[in-house]
């Protein structure tokens, strides 16, 4: 079965320089423990625990969406024949989608198109190729989505970040128990692709908020806020 598994993880490029699952997500040739990614292989099947999702929304809401279908089924009503709607929903959902959608002066935030002449939106700038990676800088417009989504590549100003970060820390967007709750002693988010990186801290103890938007590859965002962290006396 070593054996087997071997010859599984080399012919998929697994242990690839260059290409690889591996090197290409972590961005390292060592970065990653490959044989805890390579456990089960073969016998462990994680396909048998994937399930439909038939609403496009969170998945807490599905019973009540079915049971919705099945009392129209029933009793033939519509929606003249409804007064009003009250839902009890889990408090799985509250904690996902029951805080409060409040304006946070974020006006330079969005996801345009991007063939769009939006304002403040900087051009990316990556040393990824097709033969791997370079010294040379190229515009990434041809790894950059066409517009952001739910799953990234939305845009956003620094200032905007701070704002939102203001928001969630003064209760207009969450409660004071719900922020502790979720966030604890701060936050930290942080994403990125080629020729874009971001960074976003809140240190609780301290009241700093840290941002940091890089149009380089990773790290290159995440090793300017590791420097200022350092700066200010904030540790990680």
């Amino acid at each position: 079965m070593d054996f087997i598994q071997e010859v599984q993880v080399k012919s998929t490029g697994f242990e690839a320089e260059y290409g690889g699952f591996c090197t290409t997500f972590s961005r390292s040739p060592d970065r990653f423990r490959l044989t805890e990614l390579t456990a089960g292989l073969g016998s462990t099947w994680q396909t048998m625990g994937v399930a439909l999702k038939f609403y496009s929304c969170v998945g807490s809401n599905h019973t009540t969406l079915d049971a919705l279908r099945e009392m129209q089924r029933q009793h033939r009503f519509t929606a003249a024949d409804v007064e009003r709607i009250v839902v009890h929903g889990s408090q799985v959902t509250a904690d996902h989608v029951g805080w409060k959608y409040e304006p946070a002066g974020m006006t330079s935030s969005g996801w345009p198109q991007r063939d769009d002449p939006a304002a403040r939106v900087a051009t990316g700038y990556t040393n990824e190729s097709e033969d791997g990676p370079s010294q040379t800088r190229r515009n990434n417009i041809y790894t950059a989505p066409a517009r952001g989504s739910s799953a990234g590549g939305g845009y956003a100003t620094a200032p905007d970040l701070v704002k939102f970060a203001a928001a969630l820390q003064s209760g207009k967007l969450l409660t004071r128990d719900d922020a502790d709750r979720l966030f604890g002693g701060g936050l930290g988010v942080a994403g990125g692709a080629p020729g874009i990186n971001a960074d976003l801290e809140m240190d609780a103890q301290s009241g700093y908020v840290l941002v940091v938007l890089s149009n380089y590859d990773p790290p290159s965002a995440r090793d300017v806020a590791k420097t200022i962290r350092g700066w200010i006396g904030l540790s990680g």
